[in-house]
């Protein structure tokens, strides 16, 4: 039998590490907007680019793009919601 392999929207995760891991809650192509407060003021709204498992933090990290542009910062799930 083969090990589980990573999604391929995720990176950073070695195929058979993806059992110890929860399924993400956004996946690429996903449209989302932030959620606006005290650590993200720039309102954003475009879809999910990357998914990253950050090992540190034991959690998935998200990027987006906008308009065709790739947005620079780090998002977590708690940070984003689903957009139309």
């Amino acid at each position: 039998m083969r090990p589980p392999t990573a999604p391929r929207n995720c990176r950073g995760v070695r195929g058979d590490a993806v059992a110890d891991h929860p399924p993400p809650e956004f996946n690429v192509g996903d449209r989302v907007r932030v959620v606006l407060s005290d650590r993200h003021q720039t309102p954003h709204t475009g879809t999910i680019r990357d998914v990253i498992w950050h090992g540190k933090d034991g959690c998935w990290n998200y990027y987006i793009e906008e308009d065709g542009k790739k947005v620079s910062t780090r998002y977590l799930a708690s940070d984003l919601e689903s957009a139309p």
